[in-house]
């Protein structure tokens, strides 16, 4: 079976609350099914997806962010988390972000692009595997976007 072109990875913890939104948006995408070419991964510990982005060709992280913005996900390439705050990424203390920058100083072949998607939700996450209304709703946000995004 020939390695997918792009991958869907969901960050979280599933004892955390909200912080299980990546997690529970690849869930959503299990069930409803990935197209052809693309595979989705779940990840509780950001350091192991390194391994995944060697040779594909787009790498799409859904993570929480702690943030006040709303409810609608927030869209950026690792040029623009780069740029804006890089501290707003992830809620782990290793994140994402750090994965990424993992793989690219490794020197790979080929350098995927990149995109996070953010699931906007409030500060500190207590114990407990429900999320909150508003993580619910950015995460069918999230769904609804990726579905359109990978042509669904």
């Amino acid at each position: 079976m020939a390695k997918a072109e792009i991958i869907v990875i969901g960050v979280g913890n599933p004892f955390r609350g909200d912080d299980a939104a990546g997690l529970a948006v690849i869930d959503e995408l299990e069930r409803i099914g990935a197209p052809a070419g693309v595979s989705l991964l779940k990840i509780t510990e950001p350091t192991k997806m390194v391994d995944a982005f060697e040779g594909v060709r787009r790498v799409i992280i859904v993570d929480a962010c702690v943030s006040e913005s709303g409810e609608e996900p927030l869209w950026m390439t690792y040029d623009e988390i780069q740029e804006e705050n890089p501290a707003l990424v992830s809620s782990h203390t290793i994140g994402a972000l750090q994965a990424v920058e993992l793989f690219l100083a490794l020197g790979n072949e080929t350098t995927p692009q990149f995109t996070f998607v953010l699931i906007p939700i409030a500060g500190e996450q207590g114990y407990g595997e429900e999320m909150s209304a508003r993580a619910q709703q950015a995460k069918a946000s999230a769904v609804s976007q990726l579905l359109q995004e990978l042509g669904v």
